[in-house]
């Protein structure tokens, strides 16, 4: 599983599963692609200065944010067989930050720049298993 908040910076990793299943045929890769990203900025910040969730969402605030990233994995690693979860689209209705779920039960999804919370955790689990289940937990 390769769940770096921005896959494609990390490029070590995709090489080390390409890698791997060189020696590991049957290796089941499952890549967490992107969500945000607010490099310097902290969400738990931003919500207390401008009083709303939807701060951490704000392009001003935004260091990364991808929605083609599968598209260029598989460009860049042809032969690498992967599943790929795109938290983005699941966060992010019709594929639009503005539209990205920033807060689940009243909790921020997360408090620094990118690491989710305990409730964004829960959420995510929820979405995944719905959109993944079956390809994911067979």
């Amino acid at each position: 599983v390769i769940g770096a908040q921005a896959p494609l910076r990390h490029r070590v990793l995709l090489d080390y599963a390409q890698w791997l299943q060189t020696i590991a045929p049957d290796l089941r890769v499952v890549i967490f692609g992107s969500h945000i990203t607010l490099g310097i900025y902290r969400c738990d910040h931003l919500i207390a200065v401008h009083g709303s969730f939807d701060a951490c969402k704000d392009r001003r605030f935004v260091d990364y944010v991808a929605d083609n990233e599968k598209q260029y994995i598989e460009e860049q690693y042809p032969t690498l067989r992967f599943s790929f979860v795109d938290r983005y689209g699941l966060l992010c209705s019709g594929g639009l930050l503005e539209n990205c779920i920033t807060e689940f039960e009243g909790e921020p999804l997360f408090y620094d720049a990118h690491h989710f919370s305990q409730a964004g955790v829960r959420l995510l689990t929820e979405l995944v298993a719905q959109a993944h289940g079956p390809e994911l937990f067979h």
